[in-house]
């Protein structure tokens, strides 16, 4: 076989080069990695000379291997006996081979199989160029760390395949080795190696004393003292000559951090904390000093409230641990925070979120304090699926729901469904620790908007009235009724058609969500009169005018009192008859 070569054309891609026998009667054209910028039709119409013709591959071979076995080449090619002959799979083998690390140059070539009859099958061949192996490496100087973990950290190794690149990274490797175990003052040089096909390398490490800490102080504080800053840190100073004193420059910047953020939270702002070293009496050791310029401690001038349209501002700041004239403290923000949340939960509006940001002032160290708020939709809830409990009946997790107000058809508050968890594990029914297992979980799911309270699968009638949340998505919603307006006489008895005053029977009024209430409007029931007061209570008509939808219990006849939500004796559906429109469930 003429092996085939590759040269740059001048518009810098790889262009075929034909063999350099070209009388030969066999086929011999080099694949290149110019076969994955040619493999559009366009481009390969535009090299006709270069494309691949149509055939499948019979045989794979590799060539030039000597220590890696050409089955282990092979289980990484995805040209195989029976594939087409793609240059796109060509080009993606080579990068595989290429990346495995083994070998330093892949080229394939192709050639028509002679003993097939079609002169449609080929045979691809890979010519490989391994890497060459590393036979000697030695790290002089090393007394205080392991060979072991220095090999493992570099992958320099006798046997090991020798990689140029992979040798420059290991100085890199051995110093940061060194830094973590304490020797700050290692020095890390590269004697032999590095080179193409080199397999001696030889490193220079200087490793120097093993840098502790001797002292540690504090200068410039005046609001903490030393002992609390103390505790804020994690470097140590040594004791009795052995036990902790870590040192790393890492560390003490971490610790900076730390500082900082301490003072922040206290309302200093401006504070500056710097780490400064200083080398002690031996080789090794250092003292470290942090250098604290505290500044001026922040105070609130006002608190106030941006977004909240469903709670007043005067009802938010009731409560309140941080107001005006007192220092910024976050843990008193993340308080009253949590306060605001719980006031949103009680409502309903589960998805409230509230950012405290302070803004600063023309006054010298003072701020006013924004509680920015997203207040969501309120929700209410629908229905208490339990799950899990495989001795414990429903009815007892249901009870301990009910006790914390958790009832369907109200509203949907965050804080009763954790005092009713909270209930759960004060039965000492179930998990309540993480280390016991899975412990109680609540979730809220299954979320629908006002205008779906069935979800996205049940329309909304043609007349724009949806149907009546007690009822099924199969059930046709009860009639509207259109009252109308009189003006001077007496009102007279208006028939409700389609509405019978008798429950149905074995069903409960108070679980109008899930509860497995199933109504349905009779037919046969003969209207029930209700006399309409001349002037309904509550609303602006003038007498012997009645608006065209009374309120919610208007006219109801003697002895019938309206009942909960939707459950009106006089009209129990549909959508509205809800108290609370535009709410979620």
């Amino acid at each position: 076989m003429a092996k085939v070569g590759r040269t740059p054309d001048r518009a810098g891609a790889i262009a075929l080069r034909p063999p350099s026998n070209p009388s030969t009667s066999r086929l011999h054209l080099a694949l290149s990695l110019a076969l994955a910028i040619l493999s559009t039709a366009p481009a390969l119409a535009a090299n006709k000379g270069n494309a691949l013709p149509d055939g499948v591959l019979s045989e794979v071979k590799v060539e030039g291997n000597v220590s890696v076995s050409s089955e282990k080449i092979r289980a990484k090619l995805l040209s195989k006996p029976g594939s087409p002959l793609d240059a796109r799979l060509i080009d993606t083998d080579i990068k595989s081979l290429m990346a495995t690390k083994w070998f330093s140059d892949v080229t394939p070539f192709y050639e028509k199989d002679k003993t097939d009859t079609t002169k449609k099958a080929y045979i691809l061949t890979f010519t490989v160029k391994e890497m060459p192996v590393l036979t000697h490496v030695e790290f002089r100087g090393r007394s205080k760390i392991k060979l072991k973990e220095i090999e493992e950290s570099t992958s320099l190794k006798v046997g090991n395949r020798a990689d140029a690149t992979r040798t420059h990274l290991a100085v890199g490797q051995v110093k940061r080795l060194y830094e973590e175990k304490g020797y700050e003052h290692v020095e890390v040089k590269l004697l032999e190696g590095g080179g193409l096909g080199d397999t001696r390398v030889v490193i220079s490490i200087f490793e120097g004393e093993l840098s502790y800490i001797r002292s540690i102080d504090f200068k410039g504080n005046v609001f903490a003292t030393d002992a609390t800053l103390q505790t804020k840190i994690t470097s140590r100073p040594r004791l009795f000559g052995f036990l902790r004193g870590k040192y790393h420059r890492d560390t003490l910047d971490e610790d900076a951090r730390k500082l900082k953020e301490y003072y922040q939270s206290l309302g200093f702002f401006e504070v500056e904390v710097t780490p400064v070293t200083h080398d002690g009496s031996t080789l090794g050791e250092q003292q470290i000093t942090y250098v604290v310029s505290e500044g001026i401690r922040y105070k609130v001038r006002n608190v106030s409230f941006e977004g909240n349209k469903k709670i007043h501002s005067d009802k938010l700041k009731e409560g309140l641990a941080l107001h005006s004239g007192q220092p910024i403290l976050d843990s008193l923000k993340e308080v009253d925070r949590k306060k605001l949340l719980a006031k949103y939960n009680a409502i309903g509006c589960i998805d409230s979120h509230i950012l405290p940001e302070p803004k600063y002032t023309d006054e010298p160290g003072v701020v006013d304090l924004i509680y920015r708020i997203e207040e969501g939709e309120p929700y209410i809830l629908g229905e208490i699926i339990v799950r899990g409990n495989e001795r414990t009946k429903d009815k007892v997790i249901r009870r301990e729901f009910a006790m914390a107000g958790n009832l369907p058809g109200e509203l949907l508050d965050a804080n009763r469904i954790e005092i009713a968890q909270k209930r759960l594990q004060g039965t000492q029914f179930f998990v309540s620790s993480p280390e016991q297992g899975k412990a109680i979980d609540v979730k809220i799911t299954n979320r629908r908007p006002h205008d779906k309270p069935y979800g996205d699968t049940v329309p909304i009638s043609d007349t724009g009235v949806s149907q009546a949340r007690m009822q099924g998505p199969d059930i046709e919603p009860a009639p509207s009724v259109n009252v109308p307006r009189i003006a001077q006489n007496p009102p007279a008895p208006v028939a409700l058609p389609g509405i019978n005053t008798a429950p149905p029977a074995n069903t409960s009024p108070l679980s109008p969500f899930g509860g497995g209430l199933d109504f349905s409007p009779p037919t046969d029931t003969p209207p029930i009169a209700v006399p309409i007061p001349e002037a309904l209570p509550g609303t602006n008509a003038p007498p012997g005018v009645v608006p065209a939808e009374p309120p919610v219990g208007a006219g109801v006849p003697p002895g019938l009192e309206p009942s909960f939500p939707g459950l009106n004796a006089n009209d129990v559906g549909p959508d509205r008859q809800d108290p609370f429109p535009g709410r979620g469930f």
